[in-house]
């Protein structure tokens, strides 16, 4: 008797989900939080099914689509965390006193994702590149380093992924851009010494990200920053008020919410601050590349009031906020550049393997001026430190009895005349319509004359003129 009892429950039990969802849900069931997605099905065909992908997608979609599914996922996240204290989500891992990390970022905090100093050497000579050809259009190029969390709670680290520190990618980023002369706020002092001095939590216990309040004075840090690179006076976030509650908003729960338990954990106390801004006399256009860290600095509006309704960029792929639909790839990225007056590549240590984003070796040439006297420059140096060449050019010199320098602007002629013809069609004209400015002194005046008065850099006012030039042409 007592069998039948117990093999009719497993049955019933076994069966309330499918009867649940037949019945069109009679138990409450929420939706899984974090980035979850439902398994889609496949057409049925006689390759699918003979490989049996149509029976497990089938499968998994089915059981996906069932009323209690979440519930159960819940229950089983439940069983994990408080038996084992194992985390069922991607990369994550639960430290001492529960406080959660991503594993990433364990491993860049050790050096255990460090590039090498072949490859990071590679990007920073890239972002030299970048450097110069902002330089010419009277724009500055900025990075600024975050901490981590295991940076700031390395005592939370679980013991078992407890490393031996090594090189990171923070530290030789840091050290091989100030080199350069390009400016880096590394936030990592910052916040170690707010730490204790703050106030309130800059590190939530359940989120991968600063809290809000540490987002806010990480902006107020950047934003003095660019003043400074710049020598303008901005708009600056003011806090005006602080509402403390363990209702967490925002990203400060975002790895809780993905361990979908089905007991709520007990929540810290957070500030959310209330933020108004000085008026500033000067404003400056911010083009921020870089990662999740920076989604709140602009979902705040913080960026948007401080940097003039800068763009940001998503890992230099999507451009922030998503709903915009719109990819780097298809922008024209001269123009959004030269529209610009800083370009901030903002990046935590997690995400360094990845610096400096889209950032890469084709991007200089991608967008390097279309001015013929910048590229006769270049060309010059590269002469210049190519003790060949100049061999070669003093040889065909002294057969046509010229100087070396008469020589050497013909072969600067002859390789920029050939680069010029390889460039697509629209940068052809511009360069054509750049130098038919210079060449018309009532017309070059009058734009060196609206870039003084504005303030403008010349390169750009001349380029912008071109390309409304070129535009007018096309219409």
């Amino acid at each position: 008797m007592l069998k039948k009892f117990l093999f009719i429950t497993i049955l019933i039990v076994l069966s309330i989900p499918l009867l649940d969802t037949l019945l069109g849900g009679i138990f409450p069931n929420d939706p899984l939080g974090g980035d979850y997605k439902t398994t889609t099905t496949i057409p049925l065909s006689w390759d699918n099914f003979l490989s049996g992908n149509y029976q497990k997608k089938q499968s998994k979609a089915c059981n996906d689509q069932l009323n209690l599914h979440s519930t159960w996922v819940r229950l089983y996240n439940q069983g994990m965390f408080s038996c084992f204290g194992e985390a069922n989500l991607y990369n994550g891992v639960i430290g001492k006193d529960n406080y959660l990390f991503d594993k990433s970022y364990i491993q860049a905090y050790y050096g255990d994702d460090f590039v090498g100093k072949n490859k990071a050497t590679q990007q920073v000579e890239v972002l030299q590149k970048l450097q110069k050809i902002l330089k010419f259009y009277g724009k500055k190029l900025a990075v600024c380093f975050l901490p981590g969390k295991p940076s700031f709670y390395p005592d939370k680290i679980p013991d078992h992924l407890v490393s031996t520190p090594k090189m990171t990618n923070t530290t030789f980023y840091s050290q091989a851009l100030s080199k350069t002369g390009i400016p880096v706020l590394n936030l990592n002092d910052f916040f170690m010494y707010a730490k204790d001095t703050a106030g309130y939590c800059l590190y939530p216990k359940y989120g991968i990200h600063l809290s809000s309040y540490g987002t806010v004075l990480a902006a107020d840090t950047l934003v003095k920053f660019i003043e400074a690179l710049t020598q303008k006076d901005l708009p600056n976030p003011i806090i005006t008020n602080i509402t403390t509650t363990n209702q967490l908003r925002h990203y400060d729960d975002d790895i809780y919410k993905s361990l979908n338990l089905l007991m709520p954990l007990e929540m810290d106390t957070l500030a959310y601050p209330d933020i108004a801004y000085t008026a500033g006399s000067s404003r400056c256009r911010v083009l921020t590349i870089g990662d999740s860290f920076y989604k709140y600095i602009f979902d705040s509006g913080i960026h948007s009031k401080a940097f003039d309704q800068g763009s940001f960029w998503f890992y230099a792929k999507k451009v922030w906020p998503l709903s915009t639909q719109k990819d780097v790839k298809n922008l024209d990225i001269r123009s959004e550049i030269i529209n610009n007056d800083v370009v901030l590549l903002f990046a935590s240590e997690a995400t360094l393997y990845r610096f400096p984003y889209g950032i890469n070796k084709d991007i200089p040439p991608l967008i390097s001026p279309l001015n013929k006297d910048w590229h006769y420059v270049q060309l010059a140096e590269h002469i210049q430190n190519n003790a060949e060449w100049q061999s070669n050019i003093r040889q065909k010199a002294a057969q046509d009895n010229i100087s070396f320098e008469e020589q050497q602007k013909k072969e600067i002629d002859f390789f920029l005349e050939a680069y010029i013809k390889k460039q697509p069609q629209k940068d052809q004209k511009l360069y054509q319509y750049i130098e038919y400015i210079k060449g018309h002194d009532e017309w070059f005046n009058s734009i060196k004359n609206n870039a003084i008065s504005n303030q403008k850099n010349l390169n750009e006012a001349l380029y912008l003129d071109a390309l409304y030039y070129y535009n007018q042409q096309q219409k």
